[in-house]
C-alpha cells in the first residue's frame, strides 16, 4: 500500500466520521440527501461481494466492513429514526437515483474488465460511485446555504478519491500490471463533478464566510464531461480489444505523425471529436455535420433530460409550488403543471443549444484546445479574478 491510498482510505473515513458525528450530536440530517447515501450503500455491498471469498488483510478487511456498516446506518438513522428522520428535506431531494442504477448497471454489462458475476457488479459499483454525489450536490444547490459539517463531509468525499487518482498513478508507474482503467475513467468524473463545490468551498474557506451554493452547480458542463469520458473508454477498449468489431464501431484510433498522441480516425468516437481544422472540414464535411448536429442534439437532450431526472420538471415544481400554498395570478392550479411545461422544457433546451453552439463555433475556429474545455476555462479564470 502505498502513500496516496492510505491518506485517500483515512480521508474517506473523515467523511464518514463527520457526517454520523453531524447526526449524533444535533440528531438531524438537514442538507443530507437520503438518495445519495442510498447509492453508496448499494456501492459498497455491490464492491465488497468479495469479503465472503477472497482474504487480503485485516486492514482490508476491516476498512470494507466499516464502510457497508456505516453507510447501512446513516440510511437506517434517516430513514426509521424518530427524530433525525423529521429533519429529512424531502421536498429538496428529489433526484431520480434509479436512473443512475439502470444506466450504471447497462454500461457495467457492455464495458467490464471480465465478464464474471463479480467483475461486473465491481464494474457497475465504479460507474455508480462516480454519479452517487450528484444528489448530494442538487441538493446543497437547491437549499443554498450549507451548515460546516455538511460541507466538511462532502470536500473531504471529493478529497478522497483526488487522492486515489494519484495512487493509481503511482500504481501505473510502479507496478509492472496495473489495469484497472475503469476506476481511473471513472474517478476522474467523479472528481470532476467536485470542481465547482471546490471552487466554492475555497471560497468560503478564504472570506471565513458560510458556504453558499450557486442554483446552478455543476449542470451546465455534465455532458461535455460525458462526451469526454466516452472518448476515453472507446479509446482503452480500442488498445485492449482492436480486432473486435463492435470497439471498431465505437472508434478506431492511431497515433498522430505530429504530437504522438492517438487520435480518433474511425467509428463513432471519430465522428463526435471536433475536426482538427479547416482543411479537414473540407475534406470531410460530413464528418463536421454529423459533429455540428451532435452537438446541439446532445446538449439539448441532455438538458431536457436533467430536468426530469433532478426533479426540476414542471410536475416537480408544481408539486413544490402547491405544498408551499403558492399560486400563479390568472391560473387555476390544476393548470399549472400544463403552464409551466410551456416554458422550463423550452428554457432547458434553449439554454443546452446556446452551450452546444458556442462549443461547437469554437472548435471550428480553430481554438487551442476543445470548445468546452474554453468554456470552462473562461468561467474558472473569470471566478477567480473574483477572488
Amino acid at each position: 500500500m502505498n502513500v496516496f491510498r492510505l491518506a485517500g482510505d483515512m480521508t474517506h473515513l473523515a467523511s464518514i466520521l463527520i457526517l454520523l458525528l453531524k447526526i449524533y450530536a444535533t440528531k438531524s440530517c438537514s442538507g443530507i440527501s437520503l438518495k445519495t447515501q442510498e447509492l453508496y450503500a448499494l456501492v459498497f455491498l455491490a464492491r465488497y461481494l468479495d469479503l465472503f471469498t477472497n482474504f487480503i488483510s485485516v486492514y482490508n478487511t476491516v476498512m470494507k466492513l466499516v464502510f457497508i456498516g456505516s453507510s447501512l446506518a446513516i440510511v437506517w438513522c434517516m430513514r426509521m429514526h424518530k427524530m433525525v428522520k423529521r429533519s429529512y428535506n424531502k421536498e429538496l431531494d428529489t433526484f431520480r437515483h434509479y436512473f443512475l442504477i439502470a444506466g450504471c448497471f447497462m454500461l457495467a454489462l457492455l464495458v467490464n474488465e471480465k465478464f464474471t458475476f463479480q467483475e461486473v457488479l465491481w464494474a457497475f459499483s465504479i460507474y455508480l460511485e462516480a454519479v452517487s454525489m450528484i444528489p448530494q450536490l442538487i441538493l446543497l444547490q437547491r437549499s443554498g446555504n450549507v451548515d460546516n459539517l455538511t460541507g466538511q463531509y462532502v470536500f473531504l468525499l471529493g478529497a478522497y478519491r483526488a487522492l486515489y487518482i494519484l495512487n493509481w498513478i503511482y500504481r501505473y508507474f510502479t507496478e509492472p500490471h496495473f489495469s484497472r482503467w475503469i476506476a481511473c475513467v471513472a474517478g476522474l468524473v467523479q472528481t470532476a463533478l467536485y470542481a465547482d463545490f471546490f471552487y466554492y468551498y475555497f471560497i468560503s474557506w478564504k472570506n471565513n464566510a458560510k458556504l453558499q451554493l450557486p442554483a446552478d452547480l455543476g449542470n451546465a458542463n455534465l455532458s461535455g464531461q460525458l462526451v469526454a469520458q466516452l472518448g476515453v473508454l472507446s479509446k482503452l477498449q480500442y488498445l485492449k480489444f482492436s480486432g473486435n468489431f463492435f470497439v471498431n464501431i465505437l472508434g478506431k484510433w492511431q497515433e498522430s505523425e505530429y504530437s504522438g498522441q492517438s487520435i480518433p480516425v474511425g467509428g463513432l468516437a471519430y465522428y463526435i471529436t471536433a475536426p482538427g481544422s479547416l482543411a479537414d472540414m473540407a475534406a470531410n464535411p460530413f464528418h463536421a455535420l454529423f459533429y455540428l448536429v451532435f452537438m446541439l442534439s446532445a446538449r439539448v437532450l441532455f438538458s431536457k433530460t436533467w430536468i426530469e431526472v433532478s426533479g426540476s420538471s414542471a410536475r416537480d415544481v408544481a408539486k413544490q409550488l402547491n405544498e408551499q400554498q403558492m399560486v400563479m395570478p390568472g391560473h387555476r392550479d390544476s393548470n399549472l403543471q400544463k403552464e409551466l411545461n410551456r416554458y422550463i422544457p423550452t428554457a432547458a433546451a434553449s439554454g443546452g443549444m446556446c452551450i452546444g453552439a458556442l462549443t461547437v463555433l469554437a472548435d471550428f475556429m480553430g481554438a487551442v484546445g476543445s470548445g468546452t474545455g474554453i468554456l470552462l476555462a473562461v468561467t474558472i479564470i473569470y471566478q477567480y479574478f473574483d477572488i
